[in-house]
């Protein structure tokens, strides 16, 4: 069975074509764009964090008088809970202020990448749907060696998670309006195009008739 004519036109194929790059091209925009300001939305959040804790921490350094004590981790947490405004856990050794503090237990992976590290970590989980940003900085001794001091602050991703799927449907938005334009300019550009391909022209076909009997013989006529 053939497809009905018009799915041969040039205008039907012109307008498929021209669809079919703006849809390429508009869904590689969104997505970049896309992609990048989550990325910045994410880091943004990520280094504040970091950045306070550091900030927190930097301002008690001195003061601390080794080994520590239960109480001692309770008023590092209480200082550093009060500059970032986050939940904040500090463990040294056996030790850890206070007993339980967040929703979930520090990541072990966690743990284990800032033990005995002179650089903060920290890591993207989810809790119970909900997302969250650990980080853990490590407290660093005169000599610059760590102390056994780190310092976990566990804040809520909400905020920037809202931006980001407000992000996903503009992107989502821009490409459908990108597609109703493309459509616009392929049917305006496609209007001086054949809608089905046209039939040849009667001299043509009169030429073609007189080469097949020329070739046949005039005895064959």
């Amino acid at each position: 069975m053939s497809p009905p004519a018009w799915l041969l036109g040039l205008r039907t194929r012109f307008l498929v074509a021209f669809l079919l790059v703006a849809v390429l091209s508009g869904s590689a925009t969104a997505t970049a764009s896309y992609v990048t300001a989550r990325r910045a939305v994410l880091e943004g959040a990520q280094q504040q964090n970091l950045d306070q804790a550091r900030t927190a921490l930097d301002s008690l350094a001195s003061s601390l008088r080794y080994p520590l004590d239960q109480a001692a981790l309770e008023a590092v947490v209480k200082r550093v809970g009060h500059r970032v405004g986050d939940q904040v856990i500090a463990a040294y050794g056996d030790l850890q202020a206070p007993k339980s503090g967040f929703v979930d237990p520090i990541p072990a992976a966690l743990k284990r990448a800032v033990t005995g590290s002179r650089q903060a970590k920290w890591q993207r989980v989810n809790y119970a749907g909900l997302p969250y940003f650990v980080s853990a900085t490590p407290v660093l001794r005169g000599d610059g060696l760590p102390s056994g001091l780190v310092v976990y602050v566990q804040s809520l991703l909400i905020a920037e998670e809202d931006y980001i799927s407000a992000l996903a449907r503009s992107a989502a938005l821009t490409l459908i309006y990108c597609l109703l334009g493309a459509v616009l300019l392929a049917l305006l550009a496609a209007r001086g195009a054949p809608s089905r391909p046209r039939p040849p022209l009667r001299g043509a076909q009169a030429c073609r008739r007189g080469a097949r009997h020329q070739d046949r013989g005039p005895w064959l006529r």
